[in-house]
């Protein structure tokens, strides 16, 4: 039976009861002591970079721009890398311009030397000095971004190469370097698809000649005394390009047997292998001149009257482009009858 303190007793239970779960709530979120968790100082807002977003379907991918980078390996066996296509180019040989205005470079080259004079467009570049003695401070002050050059550069080379300034050396001493030459000079240009051209061209009408005057025997090819130079007598022997020119265009170099590329020929040598074609370029003497000389009245050459000059030596002193007329201009006098 309950007493008349029953209905207080159950309201004061029941106060209590809701105290605890109200507190029950408050610190549900405490930690293990009890106590509510700090909240930790403000962390620095950062970007957050955003996931990139799928491309959609059939969108061509694009390849990262590296700039274009060639390196090659010049005469002095330098790795040379040349970055980016060059827009300013000095040449410091003759036969190398004669190929930069081949590929199509005119506007590019702003610097030659005073020899460079094909085509005549060349003539009116600036100068920076000789072949053996271009002037270094005339180079830097056309700001080059390449420097063509050869095996007798090579200190100007290492006083470029000492400024930072790319430079490649390279030449061809044999006929069928030339067109090598060609596609180096392409690629170290930006030109190397018509590099790669100009050689194959190249390339071509050499063979087309020497595909007339392969077959041809020993006594089918002419003895020929090819003369650089009168005083002191001047030849071409092994190892430069004008042997092999006389070897493609089905003649025999008397001088075949010197230890040079550029032997001096002793009267001797010549009247006793007694060449059947003599070959001049210089210029500084006439036919009679030669034939004239003592004891050459007796060489075959001068008794059929086969002394010849080519008025323009370039084409045969120059390993470019134009050697393809020299050897198909030497090939018509050496065989006539294969070349009408």
């Amino acid at each position: 039976m309950l007493s008349r303190r029953t209905p207080r007793l159950l309201v004061a239970v029941a106060v209590m009861a809701l105290a605890i779960l109200t507190l029950t709530t408050v610190f549900r979120g405490c930690g293990p002591a009890g106590k509510p968790e700090a909240a930790p100082p403000e962390a620095p807002k950062l970007a957050t970079p955003e996931a990139p977003k799928a491309a959609p379907p059939g969108t061509p991918k694009t390849a990262p721009q590296v700039p274009p980078s060639n390196t090659m390996t010049d005469s002095f066996g330098r790795n040379v890398t040349i970055v980016a296509k060059p827009e300013r180019i000095v040449s410091l040989v003759p036969s190398h311009t004669e190929v930069l205005f081949a590929l199509g470079l005119a506007q590019q080259i702003v610097g030659v030397t005073k020899y460079c004079d094909y085509p005549a467009e060349a003539k009116q570049k600036t100068q920076v000095g000789g072949y053996s003695d271009p002037s270094v401070e005339k180079i830097v002050a056309l700001k080059p971004d390449l420097v063509l050059a050869d095996s007798m550069h090579k200190t100007i080379v290492e006083q470029l190469e000492s400024l930072k300034i790319p430079v490649l050396a390279i030449e061809a001493k044999t006929i069928g370097a030339i067109p090598d030459l060609i596609e180096i000079t392409g690629k170290a240009s930006g030109r190397a698809e018509q590099g790669r051209a100009l050689a194959e061209s190249l390339r071509r009408e050499t063979d087309s000649v020497a595909a007339r005057t392969r077959a041809l025997d020993e006594k089918g090819r002419p003895r020929v005394y090819y003369e650089l130079w009168h005083d002191p007598l001047m030849s071409v022997g092994p190892g430069s390009f004008l042997h092999d020119l006389i070897a493609l265009a089905g003649g025999t170099n008397v001088m075949a047997g010197a230890k040079s590329a550029y032997p001096v020929a002793s009267v001797e040598v010549i009247l006793k292998t007694d060449p059947q074609v003599i070959i001049y370029c210089h210029g500084q003497q006439k036919k009679e001149d030669i034939a004239s000389r003592p004891g050459w009245g007796k060489l075959t050459a001068v008794k059929n009257g086969k002394i010849v000059l080519f008025a323009d030596e370039n084409i045969f002193m120059r390993s470019g482009p134009r050697i393809a007329q020299a050897l198909k201009e030497l090939a018509q006098i050496l065989h006539p009858e294969l070349f009408k």
